[in-house]
């Protein structure tokens, strides 16, 4: 099995109707996801940079540039500029599936 950053890296889009309490459920772009009017997403890119799309004016997609860091606990890091920097426990397990939760530090 790939290093769980390795398996982080790409495009991930926010499957809402997954999401169970606090924690936000993500899946790969290709995923089938029922219609909807737009989806926030999460770009992990090789080397810790991070792409986010947030829903614009229009449906449009407003992109906002980051860091992201996974330590070995599971624990990942996502620093979004002129945001928080905020942490957040992985499942690390789901990822190979295609599916990424993000639970609330």
């Amino acid at each position: 099995m790939a290093e769980p950053a390795a398996l982080l890296v790409g495009h991930w889009r926010h499957s809402h109707e997954e999401d169970d309490g606090g924690d936000r459920v993500y899946r790969r772009e290709d995923f089938p996801f029922p219609p909807s009017r737009g989806r926030r997403g999460l770009e992990f890119l090789a080397g810790g940079d991070l792409i986010t799309d947030d829903i614009a004016a229009g449906d449009g997609t407003d992109q906002t540039v980051g860091r992201w860091r996974l330590e070995p606990d599971g624990q990942l890091w996502l620093e979004v500029s002129g945001r928080p920097k905020t942490a957040h426990r992985l499942d690390l397990g789901e990822l190979p599936s295609g599916r990424l939760v993000l639970h609330p530090a």
